[in-house]
């Protein structure tokens, strides 16, 4: 379907050339084959043939040219091309588009922006990054030592404490533990 209207487009936009006898003998071939089996070719050709007798009858009505009449034509077109073509005139140079366009302005301005937003924050007043830091636990060891009078008794020695040296802050107080029960002596 496509092809046919294509094929239709084509021959339709040569039509005048087949007419008037203008067309290639391919062209012509190809055309006449149109003509033979579209009918929308048909009625287009017939058109243009209807066409061409009106001018062709309308045309002694204006009157042709007599050879005296196309020969003093012909050597005002000559004489017209064999004179210099007069130099232009230099006209003052109008610029329609700045040099340089918006856009690249806009471009540079958030290039620097980017490349200047590290050097307007201090890094040492930055926001907090939200995340909780819990101070360390501390370590204790419970060690059991023999008392004089051999009673077992545990005492709970503090190891170490785990404090993170690169920490200047002051840790906040712990809570104190009750000591171990021991058993009531006799």
């Amino acid at each position: 379907m496509l092809l046919t209207f294509l094929r239709y487009r084509y021959t339709k936009a040569r039509m005048s050339a087949y007419v008037n006898g203008e067309c290639t003998p391919e062209t012509r071939r190809f055309i006449a084959r149109q003509i033979d089996s579209d009918p929308r070719c048909y009625q287009e050709y017939m058109r243009v043939r209807e066409i061409k007798a009106q001018l062709e009858a309308e045309m002694p009505r204006l009157g042709k040219p007599e050879d005296a009449q196309l020969s003093a034509i012909w050597a005002n077109i000559q004489s017209e091309m064999a004179q210099p073509a007069p130099e232009p005139v230099p006209q003052a140079r109008i610029r329609l588009r700045p040099r340089y366009s918006l856009g690249y302005s806009v471009a540079m301005l958030l290039l620097a922006i980017i490349m200047l937003t590290p050097f307007a924050y201090d890094g040492q007043k930055s926001a907090p990054s939200g995340i909780v830091q819990h101070p360390l636990p501390e370590v204790t060891a419970a060690v059991m030592t023999p008392s004089a009078d051999s009673t077992n008794e545990a005492s709970a020695i503090v190891v170490a404490a785990q404090t993170d040296p690169s920490e200047t802050r002051t840790r906040p107080p712990q809570f104190n533990t009750p000591a171990p029960r021991t058993p009531p002596q006799s």
